[in-house]
């Protein structure tokens, strides 16, 4: 996960995302901190290695809590793949964007978004970057639950030689409906030869 909860020195619950912090804080300076789940509350693991991208990950076992059970399977691709995307939209959307959330619980929707960006004017978009295999069908329910909700839905999927978006796939059939609909659809490539950032100091 990107994401996690931290106290403040006055008490409060803080949540950070990991992208944030690592153009802010050393490893150290993250490591000295405690981190919970902002789902179930049990404690998480700052993940600073020098190749993978960093991220938080649950002290032990995840399998009750409800991000484990919500989001897609965090692969270091998928993080990748969610985190550049928001950060794409934020840097397109501008000064209209008034706050990036990653793993954002939409109640009203009853889902957990990838990456939620809010708007100046309050108009809300969630977010879903799929990389592992989904179908038409949970295409469509996942975008029924957020529009439903009255929350603009970004599907971005990855693209690769090879890749579900073949014509006649089902990812090709979802992502033609999407467009049919009027549903923004960002077609990704993901280099694996990039490497992360080097460590911050």
């Amino acid at each position: 996960m990107l994401s996690a909860v931290t106290t403040t020195p006055t008490g409060e619950s803080e949540p950070r995302d990991m992208v944030a912090l690592r153009r802010t804080f050393t490893a150290d300076d993250i490591r000295t901190q405690e981190w919970h789940c902002k789902f179930c509350d049990v404690a998480m693991i700052p993940v600073l290695g020098a190749v993978r991208e960093w991220h938080f990950r649950h002290l032990r076992d995840a399998s009750e809590c409800p991000a484990h059970r919500e989001l897609e399977t965090e692969s270091p691709r998928h993080r990748l793949l969610k985190q550049t995307a928001a950060e794409a939209l934020q840097i397109h959307y501008g000064a209209r964007v008034a706050s990036l959330e990653y793993e954002a619980r939409v109640k009203d929707a009853g889902r957990i978004a990838d990456a939620l960006l809010t708007m100046t004017d309050a108009t809300r978009l969630a977010v879903e970057a799929q990389v592992s295999p989904i179908s038409f069908e949970n295409v469509q329910r996942r975008t029924s639950s957020y529009t439903d909700a009255d929350v603009d839905v970004i599907w971005v999927f990855i693209a690769e030689e090879g890749t579900r978006l073949r014509p006649g796939s089902s990812w090709d059939n979802a992502r033609t409906w999407l467009i049919d609909e009027g549903y923004m659809v960002v077609i990704a490539t993901l280099d694996t030869e990039v490497t992360p950032l080097p460590l911050a100091r």
